[in-house]
């Protein structure tokens, strides 16, 4: 061994190339945010919106009273594939936390999922956002409805 120092600086090259390449391959490209829509929507019926390379896009929720810490079953359907799908409900006028919930695919187009909101201590008339996002090849799409429990 000539330079002993030199193959422990080429090792250690080595390993640093092995713990940091691979998380760097898997690194996705930032998606493209294409557009925010918002609209308002009765709970219990299909909210509706159409979006520019995807069409009708529906969400339903039930059930329509959105009781806290119960079951909420979701459901979405686009008029077009998408690659994924997320929810989350955010507080309209509190901030409540964030909890993302992946929407599962029954296929490309037809997403559901079971998920709860939190209970408001403070305002027992809590006002919802669902806001729903769909990644396309292209990019993603936000979806904001508001929610209203009462009608």
């Amino acid at each position: 061994m000539r330079h002993p120092g030199l193959y422990v600086v080429l090792l250690g090259l080595v390993l640093l190339a092995v713990a940091l390449i691979p998380p760097w391959l898997q690194r996705q490209p930032p998606t493209q945010l294409l557009g925010e829509f918002h609209s308002q929507c009765q709970s219990g019926t299909n909210c509706s919106v159409t979006l520019p390379d995807i069409g009708l896009v529906q969400l339903l929720i039930l059930p329509a009273k959105l009781p806290h810490n119960e079951p909420l079953k979701v459901s979405l359907k686009t008029h077009s594939s998408v690659q994924s799908a997320t929810l989350q409900f955010i507080g309209r006028d509190m901030y409540m936390g964030i909890m993302p919930v992946d929407l599962q695919p029954l296929n490309d187009r037809n997403f559901q999922t079971t998920t709860r909101i939190s209970y408001c201590t403070i305002d027992t008339e809590m006002h919802w956002l669902a806001e729903i996002r769909l990644t396309t090849n292209a990019g993603t799409y936000q979806i904001t409805f508001e929610l209203d429990p009462t009608s």
